[in-house]
């Protein structure tokens, strides 16, 4: 008997029926992870350059520890912020209904255990990307470099894909250090499927980054522009995630 396979159409109409009936929640958490966002790179943008000429040695430490230190703590808010995403799409299949206060009580632990993961999960992307690399700065023959270069791309994007719903999995289910194993096992027959829907934030990102790369450098007002556009994206993006991840299991289960 032939297995079945991942339903792109139905789980991207399965994703956006839940983006329709969960809107406003999501949309307010969207807002919320913009502002956030936002914050960083207005920072960035303002006040970029300033007082580094002549300071003080031991200011500029402390000036960029305290970075470091708010930097940590907006990594934590925008895990818990993924999390709320996660966990207010997800009702719609355990038949709770989670709001926006619910969809944000997550506990400590389980934004912990989300960013070990994502940890994990770029530890075993960092060895084929550092070869990339090495090999794009010392491989001198032309044809023979860019081989290895697209076949060290392709292993990373594999990686990505078969690995990648480790960190979902860490939210939506309760077990222990089997994330990456269940990953693989789920994902393992879609694997082209689930790389498309799993990072359909980049592919919705190409313009914005084709504009910068053709126009050199980042305009101010675009990006603001390309995370407005992304209020609205977000939470339709997730809920898709969301709809394939169940399909799968359904998938793994039949």
């Amino acid at each position: 008997m032939q297995k079945k396979k991942l339903n792109l159409v139905q789980v991207v109409k399965e994703g956006f029926d839940i983006y329709k009936e969960k809107f406003k929640v999501l949309l307010a958490i969207s807002v919320i992870y913009f502002l956030v966002r936002l914050v960083p790179s207005a920072i960035n943008h303002f006040a970029g350059g300033e007082g580094e000429a002549g300071g003080n040695v031991i200011v500029t430490l402390i000036s960029s520890l305290l970075i470091w230190l708010i930097g940590l703590v907006f990594i934590y808010i925008q895990a818990k912020i993924i999390i709320a995403f996660y966990l207010c799409i997800s009702g719609s299949y355990t038949g709770q209904q989670i709001g926006l206060k619910e969809s944000f009580s997550s506990p400590r632990k389980l934004v912990l255990r989300f960013l070990i993961l994502v940890i994990q999960l770029f530890a075993i992307l960092v060895l084929p990307f550092i070869t990339l690399i090495a090999v794009y700065h010392l491989v001198e023959i032309v044809t023979l470099k860019y081989i290895i270069i697209a076949l060290l791309a392709a292993l990373i994007v594999y990686l990505a894909g078969i690995y990648g719903l480790a960190p979902i999995i860490g939210i939506l289910e309760d077990q222990n250090y089997k994330q990456f194993s269940d990953s693989k096992k789920l994902v393992k027959d879609n694997v082209l499927k689930v790389i498309g829907l799993r990072y359909l934030g980049i592919i919705f990102s190409i313009p914005y980054y084709y504009y910068t790369f053709i126009f050199g450098g980042s305009d101010y007002l675009i990006y603001i522009l390309n995370q407005f556009l992304f209020i609205f994206l977000t939470p339709l993006i997730y809920a898709i995630i969301v709809a394939m991840y169940y399909q799968l299991k359904e998938i793994a289960v039949n």
